[in-house]
């Protein structure tokens, strides 16, 4: 079986939450993305998406010193915190068609992975893994977590639906 872990997270806080999370900043159109970020200067789009400007188009290593600068000035403002205690956290969401997902966002083990116990589903690309080893080194946060599934299990679903009715945060 694969190992997860813990981690403590960095996160909006119950104030900037509502305004935070936003789909991926290749799905809007130029003028929706302006709006955007007109209506919501702390959302997430607000850190990632730097303009590109000519002077330093071809050198992504300096887009990437921006994106971390703005991350870190999110955090100085306290729009996001770091969780004091390495905690699991449960992800749920209702699909257009009403369908509920549920899950657990934590840590995977690296080693389980080029073992195998945690299976591949796909071929990547190199030059794109060297893209992203390269954001990850500068800019120190993943946005975008690796989705992994598990066989059905009984004391992990009965975990989730107790760590659900506990008191959070927010919802």
């Amino acid at each position: 079986m694969a190992k997860i872990n813990p981690f403590q997270a960095v996160r909006p806080t119950k104030k900037n939450v509502q305004n935070f999370s936003s789909r991926s900043y290749k799905t809007y159109s130029k003028d929706e993305l302006k709006k955007e970020l007109k209506e919501n200067p702390t959302s997430f789009l607000s850190i990632i998406n730097i303009k590109k400007n000519p002077s330093f188009s071809t050198e992504k290593s300096k887009r990437y010193e921006l994106v971390k600068k703005r991350f870190e000035a999110f955090k100085t403002s306290n729009i996001l915190i770091k969780d004091p205690l390495p905690s699991y956290y449960i992800y749920e969401t209702i699909q257009a068609n009403g369908h509920l997902f549920c899950g657990v966002i934590a840590t995977a083990s690296v080693e389980d992975y080029e073992n195998q116990i945690i299976k591949k589903h796909e071929a990547t690309i190199s030059k794109r893994e060297n893209t992203f080893k390269n954001y990850l080194k500068k800019v120190r946060f993943n946005a975008a977590p690796v989705l992994l599934t598990y066989s059905n299990n009984l004391n992990l679903g009965t975990r989730i639906q107790n760590g659900k009715q506990k008191a959070s945060e927010f919802h």
